[in-house]
């Protein structure tokens, strides 16, 4: 049976658990979860994006995803990042739910709908789960607002947590309601219902597998449900999540065999074994000081009282275990010598569940702190009122420390860190409305470092921002990089890479034309721009030969860049003046600034690569090569010129390299996509030749050549090629997804044939 608190602490006619008084609670959590989600919506255009929501790609892949849904219908390849590759790796599936708000309202105002949305469900059912089972309602009504402040940093909660982690209390209030219904047929079908909640609301990747974790041990510890009343309901409850999240979690394991994850290393630092330094750095992570506080003072709460010790104790219990989850597994499997199947690293993310642990046990000393002044014999109306008032006003001082990340450097993050200065580029717009009906191209982008939680995503352009726009890029940040790409994109940065290694690692997911350092900047860290910074010598930095046949068109910069080949066609003069007016301005006018609609544009060189290769060509030499590795040291030396007349292909390819013995120079070809997951090519030449498509090639693509299927095969190391007899050909390809569910799904949407 569920553990109730016997006294009736703070009990007022104001608080009551009475079902006529719910829908005053309701507006209260409504209200207050605006107020304190008002910073993503308040200032509309100019509201505030937080770097996890846009440089690693929430916010901008979101957008793509909702306007790819509800223009095509269900898909699973993504034709708008680094040359196409399937949806599953990047983070467009798991918040699908979301698409809807983006689709109907302006994008930030979708975001602000959202982050307001998961504070509300995180406040208010934490308050409701507190005051029906562990807590007094005062109490619970202090652990539901520290709850819905979370930590208020760059790690909060943001798109991809969707109705995951803000959620965990309203999923732990609903099972324990379904626990007491007496009927054990409706505990069933009320179980499975809520896990396939879970599943639509959350992420596999991220939170569903935990919570299937996290979940008994709540009830097992804090609830005391006995094992027997428990496993049945947990275990159909897993399955409903199963379910709904199994299509996921086949095609990400189906996909991680052959992304760049497998290649993770484990951090070294010198001197000492990697469990050594990630324990020592992660206790220093996990709980901020202001949590720290509340369990100091829960801590006093257990020592002056009795009442209720075993309850805290089994929730400092279920903290310890969160907590501690990490390291002990990660030293388990360093001294094992185990690491979870295609990832790397241990299965350790169980340590998200910490926050809500810590607050439950700061909750419930709090509650038994107010037990032990109630039950002293001097406990008068006011010295009640007093002491009451003392001790919440003492929480409510560190609750407000708990947003310090929130409010510090606020200015300046108003000005760099909001929709209109990363998606409203005045530039990008006019490019993006200037070449919208040219030939498909890519774009790439300069940037110095990968986003981290230490700096503001304004400092730096990155490449997913240009989805926003309407462009397909050449580069990006993904959860899962194809191995090919990976491999790929160390050719393309190679120069680069010779002076700083340590971005091998990094280029696992970030697949960016990194600068040497901070190029521009006066540190390291990318913080204090260089007022003129020497122009970057394309040449001795990046093979520009790679980007061309990836159909690179155009360049962004933060800063100039010299190449014969790279012609500038938008200087940022006039940005560059007012962002550097803004670096002299103190707070109170940044905000005015902000206030009055002028935050300062980002300042981007834009150059146009006049060596690009075309998505689509035709090519009447081969070259034979005995496997990847040889083909891609071969290709990353070649000119642009013999890149666009032979393909370069290992022997299975194609059967007859004697039909391409010559240079085709007069042939046409013209590319369009109906959807993203379908390519139409138009293609005439007098010989035969290969069709070389720069478009990422994957498996589960097929291809029919005036309606005959053919054989598709890789190209130029990344691409697809597909062989053509002389003639005018109509190539049609589509992507028929990836494992069996998914080709099924697809036929049905796209067609066969």
């Amino acid at each position: 049976m569920p553990v109730f608190l016997s006294d009736n602490l703070l009990k007022t006619d104001s608080i009551t658990t009475k079902s006529e008084n719910r829908w005053k609670w309701v507006l209260f959590w409504l209200v207050w979860s605006l107020i304190i989600s008002s910073v993503y919506w308040l200032l509309g255009p100019y509201a505030y994006v937080r770097i996890r929501d846009a440089a690693d790609s929430d916010l901008p892949l979101q957008i793509l995803a909702s306007r790819n849904v509800f223009t095509y219908g269900a898909m699973f390849w993504n034709h708008s990042a680094s040359g196409g590759f399937p949806v599953w790796i990047s983070q467009q599936v798991d918040s699908l739910l979301w698409a809807t708000p983006f689709a109907i309202l302006p994008p930030w105002a979708a975001l602000g709908l959202i982050m307001a949305l998961q504070r509300f469900v995180a406040g208010y059912f934490f308050f409701l789960l507190f005051r029906r089972y562990y807590a007094s309602p005062m109490v619970s009504l202090f652990g539901g607002i520290l709850f819905s402040l979370n930590s208020w940093n760059v790690d909060d909660w943001r798109l991809i947590d969707a109705l995951g982690l803000p959620a965990t209390p309203m999923f732990l209030y609903f099972f324990a309601r379904l626990l007491e219904l007496p009927s054990r047929s409706k505990i069933g079908i009320r179980s499975i219902l809520l896990g396939m909640c879970v599943g639509i609301g959350a992420s596999a990747a991220y939170y569903t597998t935990f919570l299937i974790m996290f979940l008994p041990l709540w009830f097992l510890l804090i609830h005391r449900t006995p094992l027997k009343n428990l496993w049945l309901p947990f275990l159909l409850f897993s399955i409903g999540a199963i379910l709904v999240e199994a299509p996921e979690v086949v095609a990400l394991m189906s996909y991680a065999p052959y992304s760049a994850r497998v290649l993770s290393d484990t951090p070294v630092q010198p001197h000492v074994p990697p469990p050594v330094w990630e324990t020592w750095t992660y206790f220093g992570q996990m709980l901020p000081g202001p949590n720290r506080l509340f369990l100091a003072l829960a801590m006093v709460g257990m020592i002056i009282t009795q009442n209720s010790r075993g309850l805290f104790l089994r929730s400092t219990l279920l903290l310890a275990i969160c907590l501690f989850a990490q390291p002990g597994l990660r030293w388990f499997f360093f001294l094992s010598g185990i690491t979870m199947p295609y990832t790397g690293i241990p299965l350790d993310d169980i340590k998200q569940f910490t926050f809500i642990a810590s607050v439950a046990v700061a909750t419930i000393g709090l509650h038994m702190i107010l037990a032990r002044i109630q039950s002293l014999g001097f406990w008068t109306p006011l010295w009640k009122n007093r002491a009451t008032a003392a001790l919440l006003t003492l929480y409510s001082c560190i609750i407000l420390v708990n947003t310090q990340y929130l409010l510090v450097n606020l200015a300046r993050r108003s000005y760099s860190d909001n929709y209109h200065v990363l998606f409203e580029n005045p530039a990008l717009k006019a490019l993006a409305e200037k070449t919208k009906n040219d030939p498909p191209f890519r774009v790439a982008t300069l940037v110095a470092k990968p986003s981290s939680t230490s700096g503001a995503s304004g400092q730096n352009f990155y490449p997913n921002y240009s989805f926003v726009y309407g462009f397909q890029t050449v580069d990006g940040f993904y959860r899962q990089c194809p191995q090919l790409l990976y491999y790929y994109w160390l050719r393309v940065t190679s120069k680069i890479l010779d002076q700083r290694p340590q971005l091998k690692e990094s280029m696992k997911a970030y697949q960016y034309l990194f600068t040497l350092k901070s190029h521009g900047f006066n540190n390291d860290q990318g913080m204090i721009p260089v007022a003129n910074p020497e122009p970057i010598p394309f040449a001795d930095w990046y093979r520009l030969n790679l980007l061309s046949l990836s159909n690179t068109r155009f360049i962004f910069s933060h800063w100039p860049i010299s190449h014969p080949e790279l012609q500038l066609v938008h200087d940022p003069i006039q940005e560059k003046k007012i962002r550097k007016e803004w670096t002299h301005y103190r707070k109170r006018e940044m905000v005015l600034g902000v206030l009055h609609g002028e935050p300062p544009p980002n300042a981007l060189y834009i150059y146009e690569n006049r060596s690009v290769l075309p998505r689509a060509f035709l090519v009447g030499q081969v070259k034979m090569f005995p496997d990847q590795t040889t083909l891609l040291d071969a290709l990353q030396d070649q000119p642009r010129s013999e890149l666009a007349r032979t393909a370069f292909i290992q022997p299975e390819a194609i059967h007859d390299s004697s039909r391409y013995p010559s240079l085709i120079t007069d042939y046409q070809a013209s590319v369009s996509y109906p959807r993203p997951d379908q390519v139409i090519v138009d293609t005439e030449a007098k010989q035969a030749s290969i069709m070389v498509l720069t478009d990422n090639y994957d498996p589960n693509w097929r291809a029919w050549v005036d309606g005959v299927e053919k054989k598709l095969f890789p190209v130029d190391y990344l691409y697809r090629g597909i062989e053509l007899d002389p003639g005018r050909h109509h190539i049609v390809m589509k992507f028929l997804g990836h494992p069996t569910p998914f080709h099924v799904i697809n036929v049905f949407a796209i067609g066969e044939n």
